[in-house]
């Protein structure tokens, strides 16, 4: 009893240590919030503030225990700030085996004995729940916590036995159900039909499934109670009795000025690797904030002191820079914090310098009649949609004539090996005629047969593939097959919902940007300065949300195909791409009966259109919020065309097909609409249907497409337009066609080199190929294998003519290469190009035939 005691007693001596310390860390943060102007709400009142920040946190209630809470930050509208905490239960749902939700309460509440606030059980619609379109609903426990940290040590005791359930019920099957059942109570059906444990200690086994369990607590928060960034509140706090109650006021739209505070660190770093914050050095700091820029140098590293200089890339954007000199790293990290504490004292009324996240959002771009094949706004391409035959089996929907499912047809595609199955089999037996190396070292040697699936797999495919690549001179064929998968029309639609609310959110921000670029041009005008600087801030606010939204749109899209996705399916992604591609055929073998299409793309047809055939019709409404209804001509023709091939019986029509032509009259070549407007200092302000390659492109091509968009500019007739342009493609088409002879080494490479990296380690990556991981194995043998063995690589590479043959991820050589010794680099391009007579002169690529796309 002593020794239990004893015990029990240092279990509560390091919880209060641990609450003090977690109590004395929220008052730290309390602390320096206010020296930010950021002060806690106290005394009873209402604010209206603009939400720029939240923080996890944890206070004292009025018993005196720590509870979680969320710290928001607020900018009042007269520049004043401050923060509220907001008190909430965090919380996670595990599910049961059927009929246990009672014993594993019990389990639970006794266990976790003042750890669990609260225990209940909620119903839960679940989409794999078989015939759960009638209602039929999964009930889940859920476990609220006073804190996060009480939620953490319970998730962390609870999870391993969910991990081994999960495993236990995949391995299991209906015979071994059935035999378990058989042997246990001497039939097939036991005294506990569902075949779960009634006993306290065997509880954890029928916990099967967590959720919700690794959303971040202040995220879970503002996603429940629907507060969100960027948005004005009223903000009511009535004491610490009550929690405050925060009210969004959507009528406030234009946002405070908060300070912006921006910077770039550069640091040393190892060969392939990225910066190391462990053994790395910082060599500059810059930063911006307010418009004053600062720059400070680490002169262990800097040869020599920098002056104080202006980069203003923009005239609107102004950047002078005060340059300090610093001896050492330490003396670098004392001077920001002197400049940031001067910087902010001088500000004339109180801003918050802060970094938010904007959340979600974006879509399909429009080219001349522009087809927006999301074909996921029909409500049946969605993840959970796609069923199978036991599903609908189970259904109590499924009867006789109904027309709740859909078949839809897709295109797989995969690579198979061209080997026969006969020379497989003979592959498999030279195999187990040979000996393999032992598992330790002076081992005996092992025999096929006693090798583990794995590696007689490896083996197998290895040999394989070596057959296959003397024998065929090629290692896969591609092979295309018709699938059809059935779609329910019946089931829940939050998939295409959400993307559909982004989408109609998005077409709103994108209103509320014409209409304020329309009074800023207004605005400009009547030259009022006060005017345009307001209707300019909306401008930019309106852009930046409507490009946001299309970001996270594209993210809908491409999310189903996204390795370990909730919602992966491939039979969606599938399904939208092959009806998306027969829904541009056909619009194009309409167009043609009409005009004639000049382009095609993924998401539109460019085309030509008689004058005098159909455009708009306008359509006087009784409606005084919108008198006149115009309808375009085209897009409706084409509109009815999808309808009558394409949608679902039991659905509304979702797919449109959108208009988006300019008129082309006689006097204008308008054939291909292709254009670049630039501004008065000559840099870009706009390309139409011209592919500007950004990112995962050589930089030869980038810079071939910047300079040659330049060379537009020049000459003051079409002739000497075209001869300035010629000669910038004249001097790019010597580079390629003399490979580059009379340029150095280091300024090709710079042209021809690609750049990767890797997140994972190399070992991570198993048996997959790619050029990533072909340019870290590479540098492995003639460097130090631990530098290429830990995540976070960065390769950069060149793309070898040879060995002709091989695949591209064969063929990738490190450029590190070259930098290395002239023997070992003789040997290990020899070895890599399979070129045993190669000539390696110098220092440079010669030998290399770079291939391009």
């Amino acid at each position: 009893e002593n020794m239990r005691g004893g015990s029990k007693a240092g279990r509560d001596d390091a919880l209060a240590l641990s609450t003090v310390k977690r109590l004395e860390r929220s008052e730290f943060t309390d602390g320096m919030d206010e020296r930010f102007g950021f002060e806690r709400m106290k005394e009873p009142g209402e604010k209206t503030g603009w939400l720029i920040n939240m923080h996890p946190t944890e206070i004292l209630d009025d018993d005196r225990r720590m509870i979680s809470a969320v710290d928001y930050y607020f900018i009042q509208e007269d520049g004043n700030r401050f923060k509220v905490a907001l008190p909430y239960k965090p919380y996670f749902y595990i599910a049961t085996k059927k009929n246990c939700e009672r014993e594993v309460i019990s389990f639970l509440s006794k266990k976790f004995q003042g750890k669990v606030a609260k225990l209940e059980v909620v119903p839960k619609e679940d989409l794999n729940l078989p015939n759960h379109l009638v209602g039929l609903k999964r009930n889940y426990i859920k476990l609220s916590f006073n804190t996060v940290d009480d939620l953490v040590k319970v998730k962390r005791e609870i999870s391993p036995a969910v991990r081994k359930n999960r495993e236990r019920e995949k391995s299991n099957d209906a015979y071994t159900s059935m035999l378990s059942s058989a042997l246990v109570g001497g039939s097939l059906v036991t005294a506990d039909e569902d075949g779960t444990s009634k006993k306290m200690t065997e509880q954890p086994d029928n916990i099967i499934d967590m959720r919700e369990y690794d959303v971040p607590y202040h995220v879970c928060v503002s996603i429940d109670l629907k507060i969100h960034v960027a948005h004005w509140y009223n903000v009511l706090y009535r004491g610490s009795a009550y929690p405050p109650e925060i009210v969004c006021r959507d009528d406030l739209v234009e946002r405070p000025d908060p300070v912006v505070l921006v910077f770039d660190i550069e640091t040393t770093k190892l060969p392939l690797k990225f910066p190391d914050a462990e053994t790395d050095q910082i060599m500059m700091i810059s930063y911006m904030i307010d418009g004053q820029g600062f720059l400070i140098t680490n002169r262990e590293i800097v040869s020599e002191d920098i002056e104080d200089f202006e980069f203003t890339p923009k005239p609107e954007y102004e950047g002078p820079f005060t340059v300090f000199n610093e001896p050492d790293e330490v003396r670098m990290k004392f001077m920001i914090c002197i400049v940031y504490k001067t910087v902010t004292e001088c500000q004339h009324h109180p801003h918050q310098q802060t970094t938010s996240t904007v959340q979600f959002s974006s879509w399909i771009g429009c080219k001349g009649i522009d087809l927006i094949v999301m074909t996921l706004l029909d409500k049946i391409f969605f993840p959970s949609a796609m069923v199978d035959e036991a599903t609908c089996a189970a259904c109590d929907l499924n009867k006789p004539g109904a027309n709740c499912q859909r078949r839809m047809t897709w295109q797989w595609r995969g690579e198979i090996m061209p080997a026969s199955r006969s020379e497989f089999h003979r592959i498999q037996q030279q195999l187990e005629s040979e000996k393999f190396p032992a598992l330790f070292p002076k081992g005996p040697t092992r025999p096929f047969h006693v090798l583990n699936r794995e590696e007689q797999a490896r083996h197998e495919k290895k040999r394989l593939g070596d057959y296959c690549r003397k024998a065929y001179k090629k290692v896969h064929l591609t092979r295309l097959e018709e699938r059809v998968t059935a779609i329910c029309q019946r089931e829940n639609s939050f998939y295409v919902d959400t993307v559909q609310a982004f989408r109609d959110r998005r077409y709103e921000f994108k209103g509320l940007h014409k209409v304020w670029k329309k009074k800023l041009s207004t605005a400009q005008d009547n030259e009022d300065a006060a005017e345009v600087k307001r209707c300019k801030n909306m401008e930019i606010l309106y852009e930046s949300l409507q490009l946001a939204h299309k970001c996270i749109l594209n993210f809908f899209c491409g999310y189903v195909m996204r390795k370990g996705a909730c919602w992966y399916s491939m039979e969606m992604a599938g399904i939208v791409c092959f009806t998306g591609a027969k829904i541009i055929t056909q619009a194009r073998e309409l167009i043609e009966q009409i005009g004639r299409p000049l382009e095609l793309d993924t998401d539109g047809i460019w085309c030509v259109l008689p004058n005098t055939f159909p455009e708009n019709f306008v359509i006087k409404s009784t409606n005084e919020k919108k008198p006149k209804v115009t309808i375009s001509y085209p897009g409706a023709m084409l509109n009815i065309m999808v309808k009558v091939i394409f949608l679902a019986p039991l659905l509304t029509m979702k797919l449109t097909l959108d208009l988006d032509m300019p008129r082309c009259l006689p006097t204008l070549e308008c054939i291909l609409r292709r254009y670049a407007v630039f501004n008065e200092d000559g840099s870009l302000a706009e390309l139409k249907g011209f592919e500007v390659k950004r990112r995962g492109e050589l930089q030869l091509i980038k810079i071939f497409q910047s300079s040659v968009f330049e060379a537009f500019l020049k000459g003051t007739t079409l002739e000497e337009v075209y001869a300035s342009v010629a000669k910038v493609a004249d001097y790019w088409l010597d580079v390629l066609y003399s490979k580059a002879a009379n340029m150095p080494d280091a300024e090709l490479f710079e042209l021809i080199s690609e750049n990767r990296s890797m997140s994972r380690k190399l070992e991570d990556y198993g048996e997959q190929k790619s050029t990533s991981i072909s340019t870290t194995k590479c540098p492995a043998e003639f460097l130090c294998d631990q530098m290429v063995k830990d995540a976070g690589l960065s390769c950069r590479y060149v793309i070898s003519r040879k060995p002709e043959g091989s695949p591209v991820t064969e063929r990738a050589i490190p450029l590190a290469i070259f930098q290395a010794e002239e023997s070992v680099k003789k040997h290990f391009l020899r070895k890599w190009l399979k070129m045993p007579s190669l000539h390696v002169p110098g220092s440079g690529p010669a030998g290399l035939h770079v291939y391009g796309q």
